[in-house]
């Protein structure tokens, strides 16, 4: 039998501040070689209010797999404070075989444990890969500001965000 790879990929924290707990949202990776037919990669959750100890959500995966249009990948949660939408929103990178993805999604739970999928935040032309990793979303000023991994480098785009789409204004490296 094959070795397995399975284990977790990044992701990112966020603080209760009422009650100094740390969550943590990250892609659980499953080997599917090792475990046929098991889904690939979704989002999981561990909470500590010790900052050392974070015993997994008994619940997990808190996001069973990645929408339709995305077999190039699901992962690198980020979790953010939207303030257009007033809510926590978290964009996770994925792609297709034309063009990297970010994907929306939001959450009205306080505990940050059940999602909604929004919808495909913003899509390359396929310049930037076929796979983005590893997304970053905030604003900076008057716009907004997304940084990712993709076909091996690092972006950021500037831009426009209406509360689910991100337009974007200029691209670089």
């Amino acid at each position: 039998t094959p070795a397995d790879a399975s284990g977790r990929f990044t992701g990112s924290a966020v603080l209760d501040k009422d009650t100094g707990a740390l969550q943590l949202i990250f892609t659980d990776f499953t080997d599917t070689s090792a475990h046929p037919g098991a889904v690939p990669e979704t989002v999981s959750s561990a909470k500590s209010t010790d900052g050392i100890n974070f015993p997994l959500y008994a619940g997990n995966p808190i996001i069973a797999g990645p929408p339709a249009g995305s077999p190039s990948g699901f992962r690198d949660p980020k979790a953010f404070w939207d303030p257009v939408g007033n809510s926590w929103k978290m964009v996770l990178g994925s792609g297709d075989a034309t063009s990297g993805k970010v994907q929306l999604f939001t959450s009205s739970d306080p505990d940050l444990l059940q999602w909604s999928y929004v919808g495909v935040l913003t899509e390359g032309d396929g310049s930037t890969g076929t796979m983005w990793e590893c997304p970053n979303f905030f604003p900076l000023g008057d716009k907004w500001v997304l940084f990712y991994g993709g076909d091996s480098v690092g972006w950021y785009e500037v831009g426009s965000y209406n509360g689910t789409k991100f337009t974007s204004e200029k691209t670089g490296l």
